[in-house]
């Protein structure tokens, strides 16, 4: 029996060890996802609470790595339609400072950048299978997508990210 079984049954130290495998894959897609810290850790923060109140329900374990991402997912906008209803009376003041920070994710992985600069669409499903290493079929379940579209969408977030290299190396400038 695996920790995802075990936890399942009830086993605290098995769901333990379950979520420090997660952890970083969870914080990896918060963090792209949300870009700030602080909401990311609470979109993890109710993604735990919410796995371990429902792990019992999962009716197979092998969909446990979809299910939470499903879950961090819906979280984390949760999180993003939150904050669209918070009005932002420094949002003049908070211009100024993203300019002088250099380095506004405290990530000192380049591809946040790049990723940065793709569709929301095309960072999601390059999010997931990079960083995440899930298959198109678990990227389209988790996205509630067909498996075409995230296909055609790590195609074009490849061309765009080639794109971008090609041209942040200087061998873009002609178009």
């Amino acid at each position: 029996m695996n920790d995802i079984e075990k936890a399942m049954k009830g086993d605290s130290e098995a769901f333990n060890r379950l979520i420090l495998e997660y952890k970083s894959k969870f914080y990896k897609t918060a963090i792209l996802v949300l870009k700030n810290e602080d909401d990311a850790y609470d979109a993890i923060q109710e993604t735990l609470i919410s796995i371990y109140h429902n792990i019992s329900k999962l009716n197979n374990p092998e969909a446990f790595g979809g299910w939470s991402k499903r879950i961090l997912m819906n979280k984390c906008y949760d999180i993003i339609q939150k904050n669209k209803k918070v009005v932002d009376i420094t949002q003049k003041a908070q211009i100024d400072y993203d300019e002088m920070i250099v380095d506004k994710y405290d990530c000192e992985d380049e591809l946040v950048g790049i990723l940065d600069k793709l569709d929301k669409d095309l960072q999601l499903v390059t999010i997931f299978y990079y960083y995440d290493e899930m298959s198109v079929g678990q990227i389209a379940e988790v996205l509630n997508i067909p498996e075409g579209t995230v296909k055609s969408r790590l195609s074009r977030a490849r061309t765009k990210l080639y794109d971008i290299l090609k041209d942040e190396k200087g061998d873009g400038a002609n178009g």
